[in-house]
């Protein structure tokens, strides 16, 4: 690069020079090595250089820059002759325009070492300058030279076409950052002879072969089907330009779309379609556009020419040189490490030899790494779970075995009670290889029914409770059972008796999903349940003095794990019941009495416990905590090592078809930027997990595939003998994983339909296939729902109905309860007229959007209880403007969120609902109700919205003493606000005020010990004083008041005759009383004395009537509001006569409702102008003193706050 020259004279820049002087400058050298057999001699050298460089101008221009253009301009020089330099050790360099020869003799012949300008050449031009310098005859024809040839180039992209900008490479390997590594490898010759061949025969270039088989690696690796790729052409496809010096290559996009199940011969033909494409429109782009643009990866392919360092145009650049020693492949890549792209390099080449063998394959089955001769290793024998147990009850009889609540057996007992039953259970007709169905419920009884089946040597098949009848009587059914073990061990004969079903060895049977949307049971023998017990106890540390808790139901084998190994070992074994297993509080308690040392649980389960609790390390073990049954989010193990750094978790993972699990992995500190969920790790206890393609070949590492475990954990197959995955030791899960090198297996997904649901493995054919078989269904498709965290929230279902049928989507949903255990029945749905399907009649998924919750029309609350309940719900199921009707699981609520919400309403309310209340009472109202009927402390200060605490807003209850009036209000003020209702503390299990200075004393501290920020106090009607006398309070305690809002309050002792009803400073009698209450609840009562016994009955009729109360309001309920309201009013009367200060130092606002056309008052200030001073600030609202404070007025209302308060 030639330094700024004022006076210059040269050429513009071409648009390939362009684009590479962006990329590296213009003072950018390269060179290249040549080696000869022959002997060349110096003078040799320098005449043919001196020829070459007088024949081409590229060869003697410098680059320069000019003042105003933002690239240099190229400058030719004369031809100048030659120097030679003789170099000290032996050797000379030789110089003619821009290009040095270093010259020297090797023991074979001579080396040339030539440099010259980055800008000056391509690897056409490279070819041509060393075929001349050895003496190559240079081919005839006219010369042209490259100043020329730019002019013309860039002419022609006058019509450019535009390049769309791609995604960055979908290589799982590939991080976000800009570091450039290089890997090389050589294909074998005769690798490269059949890639010849092939070509031969499909009639294409060879490098057509080559490039489909790049296209499948890429393929392979990233699971895609549609990709965008640059192709780099030499670019001299037009007439005279082969023998012209100078960068001519050009990068051309396009786009190519494979699929797994391509044929290999149809790739070629595809990719051969492409570079023909390519080559006839290299130049109608822009090479600099194409460079910055198209990201993903480029590919180019000589023949017979120099080794050249890849330009690298994109995020991956394949670049390929066929010679007489074979097919030398260079990849450069941005973002990753040379071993990952090494193992790259290694697969293509695989694939390209296994391709070429038999060209008409898949691709997706082509091999990608060689395959091992693998011997199955021999399997020892192991002590049994049984045998364990009954060596421990022999050493430790009196040990404590299993706990569940206050129920507790020993060893001895356990052992004792087992035998008793086996002989009940031979008693009826239990031969030994007989499948026993047990009713899982937690229980310790549940546990002494499966170790009794194994003595009586038959296996269990635990039922859940939670099953629907249909589902359990389908399972027996299917195992042929003689009996049944229900609850408390006793025994149900089945009638009439099938033909039994018996296999020897057999410890189990556990009905899942299957993927032929049938369930199917799994059949576990005591061989894989002791190789289990024995890797687990190792990693786990289980010994006798392990302290486990099981978490999950019995019916399921994630909670085995806490169960047979500690009790083979001696342990002890705490079984969760279910709504211990769901609060947080409850099960904290739980282990600060019994502290666990082991619990199993999945990543769902406990993610939603640790939202919930108020103290998240209280909930985990001391010592083990093992995550199974669904993917692990990294946020969830980063929370744990935040909460317990010591605390060792493992990444548990398996399928009950491979005995509870036969993988682990210890969750570090360390994060693999690169990989979406904690990884699985390595197979333990002698099992092996790798990664399958669909043939069954290995894969490489980072190449997605099927998971496959192998080893002795692997169970006997399904019962039946039916399909699945099992290939004898060997068993393929249907998940999607990927090797990752020092991490073991990452699980991206399943291959099939089938979900972890919190912890459920459900298989979405087999419920569509049930939803399918209800009467008035034409056709139906179920689609699992992510959280943002990646795990499935939820099912949602579509279904199209029979037009002549009278069905709605909840009877469906009603009738498919009877039938599906409820984890797998959809709590969405939506009839469509049909389902959407793509261009080649496959279901388009991707057509079907989320189902919304359903919302029932917007009810008010009816009490405080109500409203802090509308707000806990708001804040879990994060939908706003919810009903008081809406079903929890219809907003789009699961079993998880119950967890948060059980616990949140524990919380607020001091009460002790269980996790199954919610499943009862799925409404606020609801909830209400069952709160109303319990004991439970209850603050007055009662949340109408959430925000933060730093901007609340305090509404103060007028003579009733409810905040219900607020309702609206606090969800038209901005978001950024937190409104909280201040209710009458006799509306909550206190006795009423009877002193106003007490009253509003008691709600200052109130305020001030929440913590929170200047509060602006809100007061409507009697609410006004209320709030009035707390400010006041808060100063004198040196608190700061942001703003007073008084809203259609008449100042103390104003006495204005246009509204008696306003005026609470009078005598007040009772019947009085009952006048006011109702016009301040708007109930219509019938005339009547205060005194007749009825008028608490009339007063509830008319306020339910109103929408006051809920139905089912007893009495007294009006009675203890009524009582309040007068407790109010008395208090203020005896408090307000010469009691009330004037002037303030915090600001005021009054607001005013006043009726369209009505005479203003005598003082529209309502005597707070005289009261507060010159800075009180008013304004008034088209309504009457009850309808400012709903809609449309109170948006009104709203924004004159909002003004004075951002005004402020």
């Amino acid at each position: 690069m030639t330094a700024l020259e004022e006076d210059v004279s040269g050429y513009q820049l071409s648009p390939q020079q362009q684009a590479l002087y962006r990329r590296h400058g213009g003072a950018d050298r390269v060179s290249r090595r040549i080696r000869t057999d022959g002997t060349i001699s110096v003078d040799d050298v320098a005449g043919r250089l001196s020829a070459m460089v007088a024949a081409h101008e590229a060869l003697r221009t410098r680059y320069v820059d000019v003042a105003g253009l933002s690239v240099p301009v190229q400058v030719v020089d004369e031809p100048d002759g030659v120097t030679i330099e003789p170099l000290p050790g032996g050797g000379a360099v030789v110089r003619a325009g821009a290009v040095s020869v270093e010259h020297s003799s090797t023991s074979g012949g001579t080396e040339l070492v030539v440099d010259l300008p980055r800008l000056s050449t391509d690897p056409a031009s490279w070819d041509l300058l060393a075929g001349t310098l050895t003496g190559v005859p240079v081919a005839p024809g006219e010369v042209l030279q490259y100043a020329d040839v730019a002019v013309w180039l860039q002419e022609q992209l006058v019509d450019a076409a535009p390049v769309a900008t791609t995604t960055r490479s979908h290589l799982p390997f590939v991080m976000a950052d800009d570091s450039v590594s290089h890997v090389s490898s050589t294909i074998p010759a005769t690798t490269l002879r059949r890639v010849q061949e092939v070509a031969e025969e499909l009639a294409v270039d060879e490098a057509a072969v080559v490039f489909a088989a790049w296209e499948s690696v890429y393929v392979r690796y990233t699971r895609t089907e549609e990709h965008h790729a640059v192709v780099v052409t030499d670019g001299r496809s037009a007439p005279g330009l082969g023998n012209v010096v100078g960068p001519l290559e050009r990068p051309v996009p396009l786009s190519f779309e494979l699929g797994q199940e391509t044929p290999f011969t149809e790739a070629v033909k595809a990719a051969h379609a492409a570079l023909t494409d390519a080559k006839a429109a290299e130049y109608e782009f822009d090479p600099a556009e194409v460079a910055q643009r198209a990201t993903s990866f480029a590919f180019r392919y000589r023949e017979n020419g120099l080794a050249d360092s890849p330009d690298v145009l994109a995020d991956l650049h394949l670049d390929c040189l066929s010679g007489p020693e074979g097919l030398l492949v260079a990849v450069a890549a941005k973002g990753a490490n040379a071993e990952d792209l090494g193992s790259l390099i290694e697969a293509f080449g695989h694939l390209l030899a296994d391709a070429v063998t038999e060209p008409a394959r898949q691709i997706g089955v082509l091999l990608l790494v060689a395959q091992p001769e693998q011997e199955p290793e021999p399997v020892s024998r192991l002590e049994t779970a049984l045998q364990g147990i009954l060596a421990r009850a022999d050493e430790q009889p009196d040990a404590p075995a299993v706990v569940c609540g206050a129920a507790v057996v020993t060893y001895r007992e356990l052992v004792d009670r087992a035998a008793a039953l086996a002989g009940v259970l031979r008693e009826h007709g239990v031969r030994p290889g007989a499948l026993v169905p047990v009713m899982a419920e937690t229980a310790v009884e549940t546990v002494v029914a499966m170790v009794g089946t194994w003595l009586a040597e038959a296996a269990f098949v635990p039922l859940d409770p939670d099953w629907p009848q249909a589902r359990r009587d389908t399972v027996v059914r299917d195992v042929a059972a003689p009996v049944i073990v229900q609850h408390d061990l006793a025994i149900l004969d089945v009638d009439p008796r099938p033909e039994p079903m018996t296999r020897r060895g057999v410890a189990y049977v556990i009905y899942t999903s299957g993927t032929s949307g049938t369930s199917k049971g799994v059949v576990i023998g005591h061989e894989q349940l002791a190789h289990y017990v024995a890797a687990s106890s190792e990693v786990f540390r289980i010994g006798s003095d392990t302290r486990s808790v099981a978490m999950s139901t019995l019916a399921a084998d994630l909670a085995y794990t806490a169960i047979f190994p500690v009790l083979a070992k001696g342990g002890r074994v705490h079984l969760i019941d279910s709504d211990v297993a769901t609060d947080p509080a409850a099960l904290a308690e739980r282990l600060r009495r019994h502290p666990a040392d082991l619990m199993k649980l999945v990543p769902s389960h406990l993610t939603a416990l640790l939202a919930a609790a108020d103290d998240p390390a209280a909930l985990l073990p001391r010592e083990v905590l093992v995550l199974g049954g669904e993917f692990l989010p990294p946020s969830l193990a980063d929370r744990l090592q935040g909460l317990a750094p010591d605390l060792r978790v493992y990444n548990h993972y398996g399928a009950t078809e491979t005995t509870i699990g036969a993988v682990c992995h210890l969750v570090g500190t360390a994060r693999d930027v690169r990989l979406r969920s904690i990884p699985v790790g390595a197979g333990f206890g002698g099992n092996s997990v790798t990664v399958v393609d669909s043939a069954g070949a290995l894969l490489p590492p980072w190449c997605p595939g099927e998971v496959m475990i192998s080893g002795p954990h692997v169970g006997l197959g399904y019962l039946g003998g039916r399909p699945g995955g099992f290939d004898g030791r060997r068993y393929r899960l249907g998940d999607l994983g990927r090797l990752v090198p020092g991490a073991g297996v990452e699980v991206l997904g399943r291959l099939d339909d089938q979900v972890k649901l919190r912890g459920h493995r459900i298989g979405l054919g087999e419920i569509q296939g049930s939803v399918r078989r209800l009467n008035g269904v034409v056709a139906a498709t179920v689609i699992a729902r992510e959280d943002e965290s990646g795990l499935i929230s939820h099912l949602d279902a579509y279904v199209v109905l029979d037009a002549d049928a009278d069905a709605t989507t909840a009877d469906l949903e009603e009738r498919l309860r009877r039938e599906l255990p409820p984890a797998w029945v959809p709590s969405r749905w939506r009839a469509v007229e049909k389902l959407p399907l793509t261009s080649n009649g496959k279901l388009d998924r991707s057509a079907l959007t989320p189902v919304e919750p359903q919302r029932t029309r917007s009810a008010r609350p009816t009490d405080s209880v109500e409203q802090r309940l509308l707000v806990i719900w708001e804040e879990v199921v994060r939908v706003g403007d919810i009903s008081r009707d809406d079903d929890f699981f219809d907003l789009g609520a699961n079993s998880l969120d119950a967890i948060k919400l059980i616990a949140r309403v524990n919380r607020a309310f001091g009460s002790n609902l269980p996790m199954a209340s919610i499943m009862r009472a799925r409404t606020v109202a609801a909830t209400a109700d069952l709160i109303r009927s319990g004991k439970f402390h209850d603050s007055n200060l009662v949340p109408l919205r959430q925000g933060p605490v730093t901007s609340p807003v305090f509404c103060f209850h007028p003579g009733g003493g409810t905040t219900l009036c607020y309702w609206d209000l606090a969800r038209t003020l901005p978001a950024e606000h937190q409104v909280v209702g201040v209710e009458a503390i006799g509306l909550h299990g206190k006795p009423p005020h009877d002193d106003f200075a007490v009253m509003t004393e008691d709600y200052a501290a109130a305020i001030a010990a929440g913590g929170y920020g200047p509060p602006v106090l809100v007061g409507w009607c009697f609410g006004g004083l209320v709030a009035r006398g707390t400010a006041d309070a808060l100063r004198r305690a040196g608190h700061d008041v942001e703003l007073l809002v008084l809203i259609d309050c008449p100042a103390p002792g104003f006495d204005d005759n246009t509204d008696d009803a306003l005026q609470e400073a009078q005598l007040l009698t009772e019947s009085k009383l009952a006048s006011k209450f109702a016009w301040h609840f708007e109930p219509e009562l019938p005339s009547m004395h205060a005194e007749a016994p009825s008028r608490y009955e009339l007063m509830l009729k008319a306020m339910q009537t109103g929408g006051h109360l809920p139905e089912g309001t007893a009495e007294d309920e009006v009675k203890t509001i009524f009582d309040v309201y007068a407790a109010n009013s008395q208090a203020w009367e005896e408090y307000a006569v010469g009691q009330v200060d004037q002037g303030v130092d915090y600001p005021v606002l009054l607001v005013r409702a006043e009726a369209d056309g009505a005479l203003a008052d005598t003082d529209r200030t309502w005597g707070w102008g005289s009261l507060i001073g010159p800075d009180l600030r008013f304004a008034s609202v088209t309504a009457d003193h009850h309808s400012i404070m709903r809609p449309p007025a109170v948006a009104e209302l709203a924004s004159v706050i909002t003004q004075i308060r951002n005004a402020r």
